[in-house]
């Protein structure tokens, strides 16, 4: 795979540092009469503007600056709405459309000065793109903001010291040349509990059972993953067909932070996947997610730096959606097929190197998650842990038998497809690149959006009812 590297032009953040002079001349404006209210309407945003384009001026290349900059561009919409008053209608508006501006601008940034795989498709930019991908890039600020981030020097020594540890443990195994020894394959799930219930205007059968998962013995940190008793019980959402007909069964692996009925419902839609194509679902509840989590923010502890606890989440993760297909086989499935997107694009490929399913679509995928991690984690966070012997490349080590970019897969070449975001700022494009390298398959559907705004564009529905009919219904 070879990287297009992007030009570092920095001058192109200047109308976002116009910007936020241009809010601040009106907060500091001399007979303007502006008050308290207004500065806590238009303050912020004035800042940001100016600190996140004058930092891109000054480095760039430095991605948080953008982060900065498309909230800087929200928080001059809402200012601007709230504060109407303060400084009347006309001024409002021309408020709002610069804050847009500035939003898109950071956008544009974004997509047009990414490190990308040479041999992907360019995006066609326009506003609506460019606003898309700044969602993302303020979504990326709150994946690591809120979320638990590992921090302080004993917990950053502790990480260091279990990453030594599981390390050796590897070496003195031979997991290296032997990742299947920490992959078993978990019993057969015969006799879960099945509720039927009504979900945002869905009715489904709620499914719950003991997951009975145990971090392997000579690991350190099991004795703290197992403290985590919310955790314990694995659960899923069933849709099935009440008829006789043979039904393929599809498994919706959904993503990170999510794991709530109202957003996997949304994300997998029933009409279109149970009604309209004619699939029994199930939707799994990944660790640490949803009922499962352990802190208020749902999937905190998947990606918080913990690399044992990460290794587990991922772990946990496949032995329970692996007891879910071994049920489904009991109840008759014949051909099952899985669809994941973002951290449930990695599950799905993970698990279609574990399974051998009839269809596989990671769709937005996560693919290596180290990688990720450095990428978009707190800079002063992933200097202090690498500085004690937590890199990048040890974490990597711990993950590779976890990692859909090192196994096989065990799904025919046809029946695999990746569905990728040219403009997506959370999951780079190049991690569907480094998957469709692995996999050597040229099945790779880019659409022209973003991580977040993508389930209304026409291809990917289209993809998905497509790669069903053909590979489960027939």
């Amino acid at each position: 795979m070879s990287i297009a590297t992007a030009k570092r032009w920095g001058f192109i953040s200047i109308p976002a540092v116009v910007a936020g002079l241009i809010w601040l001349s009106l907060l500091f404006g001399k007979g303007s009469g502006i008050g308290l209210w207004a500065w806590i309407c238009g303050g912020p945003a004035a800042i940001l503007m100016v600190i996140s384009g004058g930092g891109w001026l000054v480095v760039p290349g430095e991605r948080r600056f953008l982060r900065f900059m498309s909230l800087a561009g929200v928080f001059g919409v809402v200012g601007a709405v709230l504060g109407i008053f303060s400084w009347g209608f006309l001024p409002a508006l021309a408020l709002i459309v610069m804050s847009l501006a500035v939003a898109a601008l950071s956008g544009w940034i974004a997509v047009e000065h990414h490190d990308a795989p040479a041999d992907i498709p360019t995006p066609q930019m326009s506003p609506v793109l460019a606003l898309r991908a700044a969602l993302d890039n303020i979504i990326v600020g709150v994946f690591v903001s809120v979320p638990k981030i590992v921090q302080g020097e004993s917990e950053i020594r502790r990480v260091a010291e279990e990453l030594d540890g599981a390390l050796a443990a590897f070496e003195s195994n031979g997991w290296d040349e032997n990742p299947d020894a920490l992959v078993e394959a978990p019993p057969a799930l015969d006799n879960p509990s099945i509720i039927e219930r009504t979900f945002v205007g869905h009715k489904l059968e709620a499914l719950r059972f003991e997951s009975g998962y145990e971090p392997h013995p000579s690991l350190p940190g099991g004795e703290r993953w197992l403290s985590y008793s919310n955790n314990r019980d694995a659960r899923a959402m069933v849709f099935r067909h009440k008829d006789d007909k043979p039904r393929p069964w599809l498994i919706c692996i959904h993503g990170y932070q999510m794991g709530m009925p109202f957003l996997d419902l949304n994300l997998f839609e029933p009409k279109f996947l149970h009604e309209k194509l004619g699939c029994n679902l199930i939707l799994p509840l990944l660790p640490l997610h949803g009922g499962r989590k352990i802190r208020l923010v749902s999937g905190d502890g998947y990606f918080n730096g913990d690399v044992l606890d990460t290794f587990n989440a991922v772990r946990q993760s496949q032995w329970d959606i692996r007891r879910l297909i071994s049920w489904a086989r009991l109840q008759g499935a014949e051909k099952i097929g899985a669809i994941g997107y973002s951290l449930g694009g990695y599950n799905t490929a993970l698990l279609s190197t574990l399974e051998e399913l009839d269809l596989a679509i990671p769709a937005i995928p996560l693919t290596d998650i180290p990688d990720i991690f450095w990428f978009h984690g707190p800079r002063q966070i992933l200097d202090a842990i690498g500085e004690v012997g937590a890199t990048k490349e040890r974490a990597k080590q711990l993950m590779a038998p976890l990692s859909p970019l090192v196994r096989e897969s065990k799904v025919a070449l046809p029946n695999r497809h990746i569905i990728g975001g040219l403009a997506d700022e959370i999951i780079p494009p190049a991690h569907v690149n480094m998957l469709e390298d692995h996999w050597q398959t040229g099945r790779v559907t880019w659409f022209e959006g973003s991580h977040l705004a993508f389930k209304d564009l026409p291809v990917v529905n289209q993809t998905i009812a497509e790669l069903i009919t053909e590979k489960l219904k027939n």
